[in-house]
């Protein structure tokens, strides 16, 4: 059985992360994009919009991690072949100014688990955008995701395996 994690620090880890970035400012000086750490008004998650200001960020972080503990194919770290233990994905994306989820990439221990974890935030539902002394802003995200990968045994056979002795 394979188990995903979506590191439960990754509120630590996104203020650790988010903590030396500075906020990008265009020459004009108005907001291109805000870290998620530090964002005045996060970007409402459908069913967050009407939760008091300090309770919304967590909402947020909830809902992401249901969406992808929901859709992710956990399987597929298995069937890659991947040495047992825990491996990771880093997806970082931005929710723009307009709700919609943007700039997507990801990095991990496989093509197939980034294009994965890619795909899962791709689907992510248009929110409410963040806003910065009350204007929306683009507000950057990084999310960590954990697979645990089991050892396989050999009673365990892959698609293939059964297919060829067939």
């Amino acid at each position: 059985m394979i188990r995903i994690f979506i590191s439960t620090l990754f509120t630590f880890s996104s203020l650790f992360i988010f903590s030396q970035e500075i906020e990008v400012v265009n020459v004009s000086n108005e907001v291109e994009e805000v870290p998620f750490a530090i964002i005045e008004d996060v970007p409402s998650f459908p069913g967050c919009e009407e939760l008091e200001k300090h309770l919304q960020k967590n909402c947020f972080q909830n809902k992401v991690l249901k969406h992808v503990v929901k859709n992710f194919d956990a399987h597929l770290a298995n069937e890659l072949g991947l040495p047992s233990g825990k491996t990771r994905i880093i997806v970082m994306f931005s929710i723009a100014s307009d709700g919609v989820v943007k700039d997507i990439k990801a990095r991990g221990a496989h093509e197939r688990l980034e294009r994965e974890g890619i795909r899962v935030i791709n689907e992510l539902p248009k929110m409410k955008p963040g806003k910065l002394k009350g204007k929306p802003v683009n507000v950057k995200y990084t999310l960590p995701i954990t697979l645990l990968v089991e050892e396989t045994t050999k009673n365990d056979q892959t698609k293939e395996e059964v297919i060829n002795k067939n």
